[in-house]
């Protein structure tokens, strides 16, 4: 089930959410902070942020991987993952709060698709290329892609300037 919470002010009230689903919730879960903000009493999936956090998982893993053979098949796995997303993101879009630093807006949806696409096609590619040159090491090169990734994700959710300028 899909669902905001509320904050209750004098006179009216409006949705609020953390850009995720709220899962396995029942109509008593909820509880009330001292704001008065009604918050899920369960854990909540931020699809959004997974983006950013699955690249960077997946360079950090590619660092530490021992073998130079299958390092390169990091890319097309994560690509795979990021494509897949990306486009249930894109169908399914969660609800941005307006004071979010990070989000999936409306220009994350338009653009965020076709780099994860673009991304898996260079991915593809990278494998038969680390190939052929397999006698350079490639820790660095896939690891460095994979933080690209992250990156680009990063920048085109970020909704504030200064999180644009790091990312």
């Amino acid at each position: 089930a899909r669902r905001t919470g509320t904050v209750r002010a004098p006179g009216r009230e409006c949705a609020l959410s953390s850009a995720g689903v709220f899962e396995g919730e029942d109509e008593n879960d909820d509880e009330d902070d001292q704001n008065g903000i009604t918050r899920p009493a369960r854990r909540i999936v931020m699809k959004d942020w997974l983006l950013i956090i699955i690249p960077l998982v997946g360079a950090a893993l590619a660092a530490a991987w021992p073998s130079d053979r299958t390092r390169p098949w990091f890319l097309p796995v994560v690509g795979v993952v990021h494509v897949v997303l990306s486009f249930w993101l894109l169908f399914a879009p969660p609800v941005v709060a307006p004071e979010a630093w990070l989000g999936f807006d409306p220009l994350a949806r338009a653009v965020l698709p076709a780099v994860s696409v673009l991304f898996l096609v260079c991915a593809i590619y990278g494998v038969t290329y680390l190939r052929v040159r397999s006698e350079r090491p490639n820790r660095v090169f896939v690891a460095a892609l994979l933080v690209v990734l992250a990156m680009l994700s990063a920048g085109h959710q970020a909704r504030h300037l200064g999180l644009l300028w790091i990312a």
